[in-house]
């Protein structure tokens, strides 16, 4: 792509010829979501949400998935299992934030993203004087190619769960003193196990484009009542009777489970895709075949239109500004850029307290502070977008009646790895611990606990505990994006660019496409005026009159704000045009 400032990118967008933009800013985009951060670890593992930052990226592009987990050498028989159940939490967790928990963006997310593909392609084919067959090619060409990346996407993530599954049996079995029939149990079925694996082999899907992808195929021994092979076959229509939920793992220490390989899930996934672009296929041969005959060759010019995907790269600020919000806003979700939500999460047992961007797929007209349930409240999925380093949490599982004992402070859960815990004492005074200083041990009744000596800290070495919160201990602005699944509180909305508390939030996105979208030449004037004054703010602000693009702290909003306003209205066709 050629490279333009960004008041060009501003001046082109919105007007009647489209989005006159092919790029943003000096020096490349990085399209990784969101610094891979994994936040504050405790608030992205649990039931309540799950991590968003790098479900976004694989619905638009070619995306690398969480390589496959291998074990190192010599772990004992409880580490090595321990270290299987973490291995198969953190799979979870990756599948539910970058597949199942994002079914909402599937339909209206990546099917008008398609729409937008298709028909940038058509009007530029119709520029080019093409007749209706070659249109039709032409057009459904990027939609193809378009489909072969989100489905390998999607296909690498089970591939690597897969072979991540091979690496952990493997380990296992070679271990003296594990077995796996006492690892893995059927979540159909907690009456089997798995015994080993009789084989692998691959079940190939074919693209319009004519491309192919391998997804691995699993034979997996069962034991129990009687002994059976379960064949873990995503793409299987239908599919295998055994072992379609996958497999529980479960923490010793806890008794949690965390659920791997649940291969039917994956093949209602590959169904709902493959639909999808079909549907967007069947849908654009329908618009064209509505709109050819009364378009005129040359009369629209879409040649610096630009795609979603391009959209989600031009709104980052060489990596800097949060790469899954601009996914978001790519695939159509609703987002409110000019408030910011300050959100606790209830279901969590510490009190934490987030701040960032809400974007919600099926928000009501105006959202104001209150506790809401996704579910319940019919709000679809919502996704937070917030700083790492901003972010805190309250922790509650210390022994309040010891304290500070001798400069010991006993824990009754197993602190978080990656965060900072300052405990506050009743003098005033202050020790930072990491879950490395910890030790684990017992205290006098049996129950494990977790201490740690704090006294090299504290003049005084005997105290009561006032307060222990926990942070991410860096200085570097990081955002995460995570998915509510759970209940969640909104204490407050503050207004971007005053710094005002504000009452409600607003959440706008443009009509998503379909075979019959039009867009009047009254619309474009309006865009073209609005244009207008956007320019005149982004010249104010760079002025030093503030205007559009408050010093938010977070670079590119300003243009974000821009880019949701006008370059996602989409181009259509419509009669008022004369075309």
């Amino acid at each position: 792509m050629s490279e333009i400032d960004r008041r060009t990118f501003i001046k082109g967008a919105g007007v009647a010829t489209g989005v006159a933009a092919t790029g943003a800013g000096a020096g490349s985009l990085d399209l990784y979501p969101v610094q891979e951060a994994e936040a504050i670890p405790p608030l992205v593992i649990g039931a309540g949400v799950a991590a968003g930052g790098v479900a976004l990226g694989w619905a638009l592009r070619e995306f690398e998935v969480i390589g496959a987990d291998d074990p190192p050498e010599g772990l004992t028989a409880d580490a090595l299992r321990q270290h299987v159940y973490e291995t198969a939490l953190k799979r979870e967790s990756f599948t539910n934030s970058t597949i199942v928990d994002n079914q909402n963006i599937i339909e209206s997310g990546i099917g008008n993203a398609a729409y937008v593909d298709g028909k940038i392609a058509a009007f530029e084919a119709l520029n080019a004087g093409k007749s209706q067959s070659e249109t039709q090619s032409a057009m459904l060409a990027p939609v193809n190619d378009f489909e072969q990346t989100v489905v390998s996407n999607f296909g690498k993530s089970w591939n690597e769960a897969a072979s991540e599954f091979q690496n952990l049996l493997s380990r296992i079995q070679s271990h003296s003193d594990t077995d796996p029939s006492n690892i893995f149990i059927s979540a159909t079925n907690d009456s089997y196990h798995v015994t080993g694996l009789d084989g692998t082999s691959t079940s190939t899907v074919n693209f319009d484009n004519g491309n192919t992808f391998d997804f691995t195929v699993l034979s997996v021994s069962e034991g129990g009542p009687g002994s059976r092979t379960a064949t873990l076959d995503p793409t299987a229509d239908p599919p295998t009777d055994y072992g379609g939920s996958g497999y529980d793992v479960t923490n010793p220490d806890t008794g949690d489970s965390a659920r791997i390989l649940p291969y039917y899930t994956f093949g209602d996934m590959l169904n709902q895709l493959q639909t999808t672009f079909q549907n967007a296929r069947d849908g654009l041969i329908t618009w064209l075949d509505s709109v050819y005959g009364q378009v005129q060759s040359g009369e629209i010019e879409v040649s610096d239109l630009i795609t979603p995907k391009e959209r989600a790269a031009m709104m980052t600020d060489d990596g800097k500004y949060p790469q899954a919000v601009a996914d978001l806003v790519a695939l159509n979700v609703p987002v409110d850029f000019e408030r910011e939500a300050t959100v606790s999460l209830d279901w969590h047992d510490d009190d934490v307290t987030l701040n960032g961007t809400l974007a919600i797929t099926s928000p009501p007209d105006n959202l104001t502070p209150g506790t809401y349930d996704p579910q319940a409240d019919s709000l679809g999925s919502v996704y937070l977008t917030y700083d790492v380093g901003a972010a805190e949490g309250v922790w509650t599982a210390y022994d309040d009646a010891k304290g500070v004992d001798g400069g010991t402070v006993e824990f009754e859960s197993e602190p978080y790895e990656g965060v900072t815990y300052d405990i506050v004492t009743n003098y005033d005074e202050t020790a930072s611990v990491t879950a490395g200083d910890f030790t684990k041990g017992t205290d006098g009744s049996s129950n494990t606990v977790w201490t740690v000596d704090v006294s090299d800290q504290l003049e005084n070495s005997i105290a009561e505990i006032s307060e222990v919160t926990y942070y991410t201990d860096t200085d570097e602005t990081r955002y995460e994006t995570i998915q509510m699944q759970g209940t969640f509180t909104i204490e407050k909305f503050t207004n971007t660019e005053t710094g005002e508390q504000a009452d409600s939030a607003s959440f706008t996105s443009p009509e998503p496409q379909d075979d019959s979208n039009y867009v009047t030449q009254e619309e474009w004037n309006q865009l073209e005026q609005q244009n207008k004054e956007l320019i005149e703010k982004y010249e104010d602000s760079q002025s030093g009159g503030g205007g559009l693009f408050p010093d938010t702290g977070i670079p590119g909003w300003g243009i974000v704000v821009a880019v949701g306003g006008i370059a996602l209205v989409l181009l259509g066709q419509s009669d008022d045009n004369g075309y």
